[in-house]
């Protein structure tokens, strides 16, 4: 084969890689009004498992009311992440008295409770800030809620403020992270009382939570994918005080 061939060959090349890569080429970005926060989609929510939601341990049901407080203190708000009919598009991002400002933002308006709400959606480079703010009539914007995600879903974060609060103040954090082999790993935190308890579910249902006062551990929680499991008790010093298990419903 000579120089020439060689060359053909190599130009021929190129043109396949060329080709390839347009044909790979990811579909556009969702338009900001359009974007969702993952942290309320289905693919995020902790399923219990009927055989420890149907069990008659008090243990096993003190573990079902945990994943549903979960769900249910982040999800009733929900609504407030969806741009209403009729909601107003401002022509400048909010800045609120307890919060920051960003740029490249679409932000949306409307009337609620005597007062008024507002969406506010950023896109950073490889994640969405969403924001939710506050105001009374006549009042100035607060920020209320805000949320982190990756563009790929797959990790995020859900913010409560107190609005009230000319300072920051946490009232209740919440991060997540769908990992590679289908668990779902999180940790939320309730600052102003001291409270906090990490959770993982496996794909097949399994799963812990390990709850904390002031980072001392108080209980944790071990179930198997049918639903049966283990329970430990900790003391005011961390150190371990009963243990037990359950069976399935």
């Amino acid at each position: 084969m000579n120089i020439k061939d060689l060359q053909k060959l190599f130009v021929l090349f190129c043109l396949a890689l060329v080709a390839v890569s347009c044909g790979d080429k990811d579909d556009p970005e969702p338009s900001l009004e359009e974007v969702e926060l993952a942290v309320f989609s289905e693919e995020t929510k902790v399923v219990i498992p009927e055989g420890l939601k149907n069990s008659s341990s008090s243990e096993a049901q003190a573990v079902s009311s945990m994943i549903e407080s979960m769900t249910s203190s982040i999800g009733a708000y929900s609504s407030l992440f969806t741009i209403p009919d009729g909601a107003t598009k401002l022509s400048s991002p909010i800045e609120a008295a307890n919060g920051r400002m960003d740029a490249n933002s679409v932000t949306y308006e409307w009337s609620y409770q005597g007062g008024a709400v507002a969406y506010q959606i950023t896109e950073l480079s490889d994640s969405y800030f969403f924001e939710i703010f506050f105001k009374e009539a006549g009042g100035p914007y607060y920020k209320w809620f805000e949320g982190t995600q990756a563009k790929d879903g797959k990790s995020g974060s859900f913010v409560m403020l107190d609005f009230e609060a000319d300072a920051r103040v946490e009232i209740l954090t919440y991060e997540y992270e769908i990992r590679n082999d289908g668990s779902i790993y999180g940790e939320y935190n309730y600052p102003s009382w001291g409270y906090s308890f990490i959770f993982e579910v496996l794909a097949d249902g399994s799963g812990y939570i390990k709850s904390y006062d002031n980072n001392v551990i108080q209980v944790e929680y071990i179930w198997n994918a049918d639903g049966s499991g283990n329970w430990t008790y900790y003391d005011e010093s961390g150190a371990v005080s009963s243990t037990g298990s359950w069976t399935a419903g």
